[in-house]
């Protein structure tokens, strides 16, 4: 059905959040690259190595990041404004303004001669568009039966666009884009027949921004690249003791330039065990000690520790049922703190809190409710200065498409944004000047 596949993207936010937040990639098991490269791939199969001779030149990435959304300036969007396709949409933070991405007066935003416009391929989910501020990049992940997975470039006004990189049939991209502004990176899953049994391959790929040259930089077996932290990519690896706990280590990924084996550092960024949850995100080290309720964060650059205690908030629970307290970033230096409590039914529902990192204070944060989707939070889409963007409603649409029966109805539920003081988000006032959209038929 159009219509579900048309709400499905609609919250395809929520999903690239916990992406980031966790940092969790999709793998998908396919046919591996045939055309990305015709340098030689340094390749492992054990993580466990350590570092080769000291002068061996090496891959830097410096101000490695990963490419979102948004840029400073604004949120780009992908919305299916009809059958068989969907628009860029730009809404900018400054005029609380959303329009098609595109300059040509009376324009129906509905032809390949429009900027902003997307023709989707059959059973084709909508791609998503990233930006690394200099650019945005159309990133379809999964190929279609018509179509391989591929990214596509363009100027930030949506000009110029062009395939910047096509994966051979079968592979899938990963869900993340990391950039350091000379280029971009990313990885293609593909399976590989060793010694007669299929692996897992993650190829981490490099594309220049300048020559869009396409080169393999890597390849892991069995393994996935966890994230970017200090200009460089991570490996998790998890290791089980001879009593059963299971730790997992952060471990640096080193690549020569030469094309040698590549090699993890003997020692890892940071190892956990099972009595912290941990994550690395914008270069920073996140651990919620489960043992002393003391969450920290570690700089990655300078490797200053900054702590808060969460004991006061905590009711007793057990490691291991599913009720920890758990902690995700809400912006900057604030955090969101969940903790479980049982009720009066026996239930396991959970109270919210922020934690301020610059003043180490924790205050409750009682979550804007979109009224007319019941249990749904109000989304946090993007920030501005002091301002967050935000969905704060849906509106429902009524449709008429092409369907497997000939013409159908449906429904399609359309985001509203706002824009909101962050203290108002944070005391839980429902106070949102509403983006105002111009040119978006729907």
């Amino acid at each position: 059905m159009l219509g579900n596949n048309i709400a499905q993207q609609f919250h395809k936010k929520e999903r690239l959040e916990s992406m980031k937040k966790l940092l969790l990639l999709v793998l998908i098991f396919l046919m591996v690259a045939t055309g990305c490269s015709e340098s030689t791939v340094s390749t492992i199969s054990d993580p466990s190595h350590t570092a080769l001779p000291a002068e061996q030149e090496l891959w830097n990435f410096p101000n490695l990041r990963l490419c979102t959304e948004q840029s400073l300036e604004g949120l780009y969007q992908i919305e299916s404004l009809r059958q068989g396709s969907c628009n860029i949409l730009y809404l900018d933070y400054a005029s609380a303004q959303m329009f098609p991405l595109c300059d040509v007066p009376n324009c129906d935003h509905a032809s390949e001669t429009c900027t902003s416009y997307i023709a989707l391929h059959e059973n084709q989910m909508p791609p998503m568009v990233l930006t690394n501020g200099d650019h945005i990049f159309i990133m379809t992940h999964g190929a279609s039966e018509t179509q391989n997975a591929s990214i596509q470039i363009a100027d930030k006004s949506g000009k110029n666009r062009h395939t910047l990189f096509e994966a051979s049939s079968g592979e899938s991209l990963g869900a993340a884009l990391y950039t350091d502004s000379q280029a971009v990176y990313f990885e293609v899953f593909s399976t590989e027949e060793i010694d007669g049994d299929l692996k897992q391959v993650d190829s981490l790929i490099q594309v220049n921004l300048n020559t869009e040259k396409v080169q393999v930089l890597a390849k892991l077996y069995d393994q996935v690249i966890y994230g970017e932290f200090n200009d460089g990519f991570l490996v998790n690896h998890y290791e089980e003791s001879s009593n059963g706990v299971v730790t997992v280590g952060y471990y640096r990924l080193n690549i020569p330039k030469n094309g040698d084996p590549f090699w993890l550092d003997s020692s890892p960024v940071y190892q956990s065990d099972k009595d912290s949850g941990s994550y690395i995100m914008n270069n920073r080290i996140c651990v919620y000690h489960y043992d002393t309720n003391i969450f920290s964060v570690t700089e990655g650059e300078s490797g200053e520790t900054r702590e808060v205690d969460c004991s006061g908030l905590v009711s007793e629970y057990k490691w291991g049922t599913g009720r920890e307290p758990s902690v995700s970033e809400l912006s900057g230096d604030y955090y969101r703190l969940e903790v479980p409590y049982q009720d009066e039914n026996g239930n396991f529902p959970t109270k919210k809190y922020v934690i301020d990192l610059a003043s180490g204070t924790i205050s409750p944060l009682f979550t804007l409710q979109i009224e007319s989707v019941g249990g749904k939070n109000v989304a946090l889409m993007g920030e501005y200065q002091d301002q967050f963007c935000v969905v704060y409603d849906y509106v429902d649409k009524a449709i008429t498409y092409n369907g497997e029966s000939g013409l159908e109805t449906g429904v399609i539920s359309i985001p509203q944004y706002a824009m909101m003081q962050k203290s108002d988000y944070f005391q839980s006032v429902p106070n949102y000047k509403p983006v105002q959209d111009f040119g978006i038929t729907w």
